[in-house]
């Protein structure tokens, strides 16, 4: 099992911002059960954050997804397999995997920034 703190806030942010560039990235579309799944998962990564934490990240990754671009998230991905051990990635990508199929819709570019993730990640999935 991991610890909370390979989950810190950062970390969080940084999930977040890849669950947004997926979730709403490749269909222009952000459902609302997503926003609620995201922070969720967010919640279950670091239990020890309140939901005013949660709500928090959730909106200094919604700040970062929108100053930035798509492309800059390449540098997300590689930033947090390099801060995480392999249990705490396969965790993370979960996360990414639940917000992309909250809206009970997985759209073909979604499974594709999936399966890239995974790559990156070294995940078999």
């Amino acid at each position: 099992m991991h610890s909370t703190s390979d989950f810190n806030e950062d970390i969080l942010v940084d999930i977040t911002l890849l669950a947004l560039v997926i979730a709403h990235g490749a269909d222009a579309d952000l459902d609302p059960r997503e926003v609620d799944v995201l922070a969720d998962r967010l919640h279950m990564l670091a239990p020890a954050l309140s939901g005013d934490e949660i709500v928090g990240v959730v909106r200094k990754g919604a700040e970062v997804y929108r100053d930035s671009r798509v492309e800059g998230a390449e540098t997300v991905v590689h930033r947090i397999a390099g801060a995480l051990h392999p249990d705490a990635l396969s965790q993370a990508y979960d996360a990414l995997e639940a917000v992309a199929a909250a809206d009970e819709s997985l759209h073909p570019m979604e499974s594709m920034m999936l399966r890239h993730v995974a790559a990156a990640w070294r995940l078999s999935r």
